[in-house]
Order: structure tokens, then sequence, then C-alpha cells
């Protein structure tokens, strides 16, 4: 028989009350806000410590919510993933896709309308951003306490962020003449609204763009950082040591082209047009809070900041432990007193370097215009020749792999490559990873995300409908 007990002796030692569950998710509020506000530092940040000092170890993807929060949702609904849904949604119903224009050709009037719904969304976002934090003064936590903002350095970040507006048009304009011309099927609006299967298609894209986008982004930067391109393409974005909105667009039209190849899985599966802008308009605009250069608002990013301070760590985002599983992870900036930061290359004015020059004419300005010929001409195609390759297909290889093959010349030529210091490796600063593991892994990975969807794209626009990629996957 249970013995019955009555109530502790007052004299009793008292247990320890239980400790409290871990939450499920870290406590992060509706479409990212922290307790109801965007203009909050994230629930992690210890605010007695100096900006960026914190360390993120707990709060880097804890196993195992980081995948139940890619996997149910949650990472779309309470992140700033939401905010840029919306703002998807709005640049879908106000500004859609004119494919009749597209169909008559390559004109100037529905690609100059493209072209300005694109700037107003990406630098208006961003400007806002800007304002916000350094003229308004709405930040109060910058990463860099004795930060100097200058005219030439916005003016530097101003200018490539255009540049990369631009080319994001262009992905565009393809992609419409592609679909107006039946070169790409899509799931109409009419189709995705009118059956539970269309409609289920549609919320889906919703879902996978910002996975994928978490895939694209850690495997693209890594391609990157190989020593080919990171001298004469990633190293123009990391001319920002101390990042603001503007820096977060600024790249090198190489690394455009790479990081706008994102678009790969409206290549490759049957989706919707507005998957297609919806993973546009991420690319555009999700970086501009994240490279602001504060810790307390929504999109605060301390671990990319760690990124452009100290260039060799952090190499994916926040909700995905990629670098911790590759060793590549850095949790927190340590005080170095009187550090200089001047950031003096993030300038327009001067020369620029005869190396720059000659990349740019190798690696931009030819494939340009062999792609210009060939979407000008279509019957100058078949005279395009590269390797055992012709026609359309040597003109989406030149116009995919002149920048790595570039890079590597340039390399070889100067020399720099075939010092006897490992640092000076083609691989670098990978090259004490093995061949057959890590970093061929990761340079396979890099080039399928990179390189091979641009191919794709520029042979699908190139040849007559029924001869993508796409059609032959699917057999269409």
């Amino acid at each position: 028989m249970m013995r019955r007990r009555g109530p502790p002796s007052p004299d009793a030692p008292l247990s320890p009350p239980p400790a409290p569950r871990p939450a499920v998710f870290p406590r992060t509020g509706f479409a990212g806000t922290v307790d109801r506000s965007f203009w909050k530092p994230p629930s992690w940040v210890d605010a007695s410590l100096p900006p960026g000092t914190t360390s993120q170890q707990a709060a880097y993807c804890p196993s195992p919510h980081w995948y139940a929060q890619l996997l149910t949702g949650y990472s779309l609904l309470f992140s700033p993933n939401l905010v840029w849904l919306a703002i998807a949604l709005l640049d879908y119903a106000l500004f859609p896709y004119d494919f009749a224009a597209a169909a008559s050709g390559f004109r100037g009037a529905w690609i100059s309308k493209r072209l300005a719904a694109n700037a107003a969304l990406a630098l208006g976002y961003t400007g806002f951003w800007h304002v916000a934090l350094y003229w308004l003064g709405r930040g109060r936590r910058p990463f860099k306490q004795d930060r100097v903002w200058s005219w030439g350095k916005f003016a530097h970040n101003l200018w490539y962020s255009c540049l990369g507006v631009a080319q994001w048009t262009g992905f565009e304009v393809l992609f419409m003449r592609a679909y107006a011309t039946g070169r790409l099927p899509y799931l109409t609006d009419a189709a995705a609204f009118g059956s539970p299967a269309g409609l289920l298609n549609f919320v889906a894209c919703c879902f996978w763009v910002p996975m994928w986008r978490t895939f694209h982004f850690y495997f693209a930067h890594r391609l990157l950082h190989i020593r080919p391109l990171y001298k004469f393409v990633h190293s123009l974005h990391h001319r920002n040591t101390d990042v603001e909105p503007f820096a977060g667009l600024c790249m090198h039209p190489v690394e455009h082209l790479y990081y706008f190849a994102c678009i790969a899985p409206s290549l490759y599966v049957f989706c919707s047009p507005f998957a297609f802008m919806w993973n546009g308009v991420h690319l555009l605009i999700s970086p501009a809070a994240s490279h602001s250069g504060y810790e307390d608002h929504f999109q605060s990013d301390q671990f990319h900041y760690l990124h452009h301070k100290y260039f060799e760590c952090n190499y994916g985002p926040t909700d995905c432990p990629l670098d911790r599983w590759f060793g590549t992870f850095r949790d927190k900036m340590t005080a170095s007193p009187g550090e200089a930061s001047s950031d003096a290359k993030a300038n327009l004015v001067g020369m620029p370097e005869a190396s720059f020059i000659c990349y740019m004419l190798c690696a931009v300005v030819f494939p340009l215009a062999v792609l210009v010929q060939a979407l000008g001409d279509p019957s100058s195609v078949a005279s395009w020749a590269f390797g055992p390759l012709k026609g359309e297909h040597s003109v989406a290889l030149i116009c995919a792999t002149s920048p790595v093959i570039a890079g590597a010349l340039g390399l070889f030529i100067s020399g720099s490559a075939w010092l006897q210091r490992p640092k000076q490796s083609f691989v670098a600063p990978f090259h004490k990873e093995a061949v057959l593991g890590a970093l061929g892994m990761h340079l396979a990975l890099g080039v399928a995300v990179t390189i091979v969807p641009v191919y794709h794209m520029i042979h699908m626009v190139l040849a007559p409908p029924g001869h993508s990629f796409y059609c032959s996957l699917h057999g269409c």
C-alpha cells in the first residue's frame, strides 16, 4: 500500500525547479521580428557585449532543429523570407511578364519596362536600409564603432549593384523569350489556380526557393574563393571589409552571372514563372540588410559580417550548418583596438589595373559580344565552334566557361600560381583538402550550380524549340 506523503517540513531543503524544456526553434517572431519589432538585435545577442562579439556557437543551426525549420516551413514564415515573398507576390501582380511582347523579339520597349521594375525594386529596398541605418540613425549597434561613411565607397557599391540589376534583367529577358516561344514549358496562372495540383505546384515554389538558395549560395561561394575566380572576380566584392547595404549586390559581372545561376530549378522543373521571379527577387534584395553592418535589426547578419572581416570563414547562410560540417565556422569577432579599415579599394576613382581590364575583355566583353551576335543573327550561330561542339552548344560553352578559363590563364601567364609557396596554388585557400575528398566535391558541386545552368540557359534560348535540356529531360 502506497504511503500518502504530507506537506514538506519547513526545514527541509527545497529541491531545484525542473529545467525549462528547450524551445523547439530559436525565439524568432513572425517574419523574423524580435518582440514584434524590426529594429532589435536577434534574441541570442548579449547587448552587454560590444557588437559582433556574442558567440554564435549555440545559435548557429542547433541540432536537430535546423532541418526541421527548413522542412516544416518555419524558416519561411518566421524569417525575413516572408517579407521578401510578399514583395515578390506584389511584383508579380503589378509587373507581370508580357509574353506577347517577348514573342515579338528583343525589343527595347518591353525590356526597358523590366529594367525599370527591377531597378525600382532592388534599389528602393536597398536604399531604404541604407537611409534608415546610416542617415536616419535607426541602427545603434554598428559592428565597427569608428566607421567613416564615404561617398566614394557608396558610389562604388551603387555602381556595381546597378550592373547586377541590369544583368538580372538580362536573365529575365532570356527566360521570357524562352517561355514565349515554347522553348521552356511552364505552369500558367490559369492552371496554377484552376486545380489542386496546380495550386500545390505554385505554393511549393514559395517554400523551395529559400531552401535552394541556401544550398546554391554555399557551393557557388566556395567556388568563387578558388584562386582564379577570387583574384579576378570575387575580390571586388571583398573590397568591402566593413559592409553596408549596397555592398550586398556589389559584385563583379562574372560573379553576378554565377550568382544569378541560382535560377537553375526553373530550367529543369515544370513550374510557374512566379517561381523564377520569386527566386530573382530573393537574389536581388536579400543581400541588402544582411550586409547592413549593424547588429540591431531583423536581418542583421553577424555570421556573414565575419566572412567579410576575416575572409576564409562562414561561406554559407545561417540556416544550414554547412560551415560547421566543413570546418569553416567562426562564431564571433575578436577585439582589435586601433584596427585600420578604410576600404580604400572600394572606390571608382583612378584607373583600374591592367589585369582587371584584360580579364574583363576576355571573360565579359568577348562572350557578351558572341551572345549578342548570336541572338541578333541566329544564322551566324552555326559558324561558331568550340572544340568538338558546334552551333548553339559552342556559344553556350563560351559564355559559361570563359570566366574560369580566363582566370586560370591569367594566373598561368603571371606565374603567380607556380610559386613554391602552397598558398599560391590554383585551388587556394582549399589546397590542403583532398582532390578525391572535400575539394573534389566542392569543385564538382560548385560547377554544377553555376557553370552548368548558365550553359543550359544560353543553349535553351539559341536552340530551336523542343531542343533544350528541359525537353530532353522530360521528352517534350
